[in-house]
């Protein structure tokens, strides 16, 4: 007997799996003009999968954090009727609607471990790709509008700041993830130094900062010993991307691409492969210390203290001249009086 519940299921995940990978070379659908049969596919894709997984969607639906998200697509529907573009406001109320079925969808088939693996696994594939393309365009090797919008690269998305957010989000989880005992975790480590050292050229500001503390924040929700593979694998990628910053920059200058893409994948593998040495070795070790409860909330409050105390040394000349120039003058055009912080404000 053919069981249609577990062919839809495949069939909605290898559409979502495709859609994490391949939908943000179309900027995630925001072009002028919407791919309209993308969204008219995933509506017909969710009805019927709510044929035939009416009981889970029903229980989905009972959550309240479910229905307060449904407030995006209603809201994003009421204010087409008034918006001065309404084109432009349906299409947006199309993206959310794609965007909420594809939630919902994710929230029932997500129950298997392996699921899960398959769209994290799905997720850094897509960021690495975006990042590979935005070296590509940074180096003139594709054409692609705005992928790299004078020293800033924003890849395939619509602005340095979006590509930043999606890169701070993609390696935090990397991060997280290869904290994780099984080997397999430990591998997606491969992806930490590229995904940094391109969040760094993306120049945002606003990005570096939520990272910083986003990434200060995970502290308290990691064990001891995986708060110490944590800030390894930090230093580990961080200290790779002071030794080959400078000279990735050259390469772009120079539009040496072939020296530029080495130095990438070099240290790319690199950095992966330390990693994974030292993730292994350290679940090697039984830890017997008698105040690893106490330790594990030590680090979060030093990291705490180190980023208000990091944060306050960027006033200091001596340190922002020891930096590569153009972050130097990211830093130094920071003011109350610059065009994006007031327009922020305002």
């Amino acid at each position: 007997m053919v069981d249609f519940k577990k062919i839809t299921s495949y069939i909605s995940l290898t559409a979502i799996i495709l859609f994490i990978i391949a939908a943000n070379y179309y900027r995630g659908l925001f072009f002028d003009t919407d791919f309209y049969w993308i969204e008219a596919g995933f509506s017909i894709l969710f009805t019927i999968y709510i044929v035939f997984h009416w009981k889970e969607i029903n229980h989905s639906l009972s959550q309240p954090y479910v229905w307060l998200l449904t407030l995006i697509p209603l809201i994003y529907f009421i204010q087409a009727f008034i918006a001065e573009n309404q084109l432009l406001a349906f299409q947006q109320f199309l993206r959310w609607v794609m965007a909420f079925q594809i939630f919902i969808i994710m929230l029932t088939i997500k129950e298997k471990r392996w699921v899960k693996d398959v769209i994290f696994y799905s997720i850094v594939i897509m960021g690495i790709w975006t990042s590979f393309f935005g070296w590509l365009a940074a180096y003139k090797l594709v054409d692609f509008e705005d992928a790299f919008m004078g020293y800033r690269m924003s890849s395939v998305f619509q602005y340095p700041n979006t590509f930043a957010a999606i890169l701070s989000a993609i390696l935090l989880g990397v991060l997280i993830a290869s904290t994780r005992k099984q080997w397999k975790y430990s591998i997606t480590s491969v992806a930490s130094y590229i995904l940094f050292i391109t969040l760094i050229l993306t120049y945002s500001r606003g990005g570096w900062l939520v990272f910083g503390l986003m990434w200060v924040l995970t502290f308290f929700f990691l064990t001891f010993r995986q708060q110490v593979l944590y800030i390894i694998h930090t230093i580990l990628i961080g200290g790779v991307t002071l030794l080959t910053f400078n000279k990735l920059s050259d390469t772009i200058t120079d539009a040496n691409y072939i020296a530029g893409l080495r130095t990438i994948a070099i240290y790319t593998g690199m950095v992966g492969l330390l990693y994974i040495l030292i993730s292994y070795l350290i679940h090697k070790i039984e830890w017997q210390l008698p105040l690893t409860k106490f330790l594990r909330w030590v680090i979060p409050s030093l990291a705490i203290l180190g980023m208000i105390g990091g944060y306050s040394s960027l006033t200091n000349p001596e340190l922002i001249e020891k930096l590569p120039d153009t972050i130097q003058r990211r830093i130094e055009s920071i003011n109350m009086e610059t065009k994006s912080v007031v327009e922020r404000k305002n």
